[in-house]
């Protein structure tokens, strides 16, 4: 329980800055979406015998429940934006979820054909993944601030 009162801690005080709460919960949100993918697929492809022949399509469908998930929290719990969603808030989410898988699989060769370790290359993978995704939901898919509201409203 120690460990959990630290965690509690440092995201209240140090922390502070509302871009590192942010992306703390994009974060979590992160491994939340990717469990509720697994469990998804598994409960197709073990449960119903029509997916366990269609991986690819038992595939398609968790990794999209996945996004939904991610869409919908990401928009209110991670930026808390009151407001429902806007269709191109939708378009946007799936454009930048569309740039983050090719960022993902773009560096990913890059780093194994320079000689990377594979899982070590998964690693520096993620974590750039990680950064482009957010920030683009961040400045975005889900701007906050008023500038950033008024420079997409004009953009889109």
């Amino acid at each position: 329980f120690r460990a959990i009162k630290e965690m509690i801690a440092l995201y209240k005080k140090e922390l502070g800055l509302a871009v590192h709460k942010q992306a703390f919960k994009y974060i979590q949100l992160g491994a939340l979406n990717t469990l509720l993918d697994a469990i998804a697929y598994i409960a197709l492809t073990r449960g119903a015998p029509f997916f366990s022949e269609h991986l690819t399509m038992a595939k398609f469908l968790s990794f999209f429940a996945g996004t939904i998930s991610s869409l919908v929290l990401n928009h209110r719990w991670t930026f808390e934006i009151s407001e429902g969603l806007r269709l191109n808030e939708v378009f946007k989410f799936y454009t930048a979820t569309a740039v983050s898988i090719s960022v993902n699989v773009l560096v990913m060769n890059f780093l194994v054909s320079l000689g990377m370790y594979d899982l070590l290359a998964l690693a520096v993978t993620t974590v750039f993944t990680f950064a482009a995704s957010f920030t683009l939901s961040k400045l975005w898919v889900f701007p906050t601030s008023q500038e950033q509201i008024k420079a997409n409203t004009y953009a889109s």
